[in-house]
């Protein structure tokens, strides 16, 4: 959408509110409220997005990949495929929440997490080294109920654990995104 066209789009939610609020005392307020509401919502989704504040710490991050994702799944429909790494990723995730990192990215067979982003703790490495070995049991599993159903084996992950200095922020750059 363009500046011009933004600014109309505004011009004419601004004007709508307006109109609501002059309906008030022959229109349930309730219902001008709610529309009010509505409006208001569509009106700050126009405002540009405000720079997300940089900020340099120290974190430590965990990668995870599956190894050989594409040969060994390869076979089953894009849905069941899609079915099955959902449910695997989500299983991965909890084991990085359930140690204080959060998944700030997923990427295709795998993710990008980040333990001492929101709020750095003295142990955030070690907690990144627990919940890689919890995900490598928990691979073993997905393993096994892959082979169960599917009858693919071998289901395995890779993981990288680093520690070190990130910017994060920044006017291009979106909340948790890590440089």
């Amino acid at each position: 959408m363009s500046q011009n066209d933004s600014e109309l789009r505004r011009q004419q939610l601004e004007q709508a509110i307006a109109v609501q609020e002059s309906l008030r005392g022959t229109v349930d307020d309730a219902i001008i409220d709610a529309t009010i509401s509505a409006l208001r919502i569509q009106l700050n989704e126009l405002q540009p997005a405000q720079p997300v504040e940089q900020q340099r710490k120290m974190v430590t991050i965990l990668l995870l990949d599956v190894v050989d994702s594409t040969k060994m799944l390869g076979g089953l429909d894009p849905e069941e495929n899609l079915a099955f790494m959902d449910n695997a990723m989500k299983r991965m995730e909890a084991d990085v929440e359930a140690f204080g990192g959060q998944v700030t990215r997923f990427m295709g067979d795998g993710f990008l997490a980040v333990f001492g982003l929101s709020q750095a703790k003295e142990n955030d490495a070690e907690m990144a080294v627990r919940s890689g070995l919890k995900i490598l049991e928990d691979s073993k599993n997905i393993s096994g109920e892959l082979e169960t159903k599917h009858n693919i084996a071998n289901f395995r992950v890779r993981i990288g654990i680093n520690t070190g200095l990130i910017v994060s922020g920044g006017e291009t750059k979106s909340e948790g995104t890590i440089i």
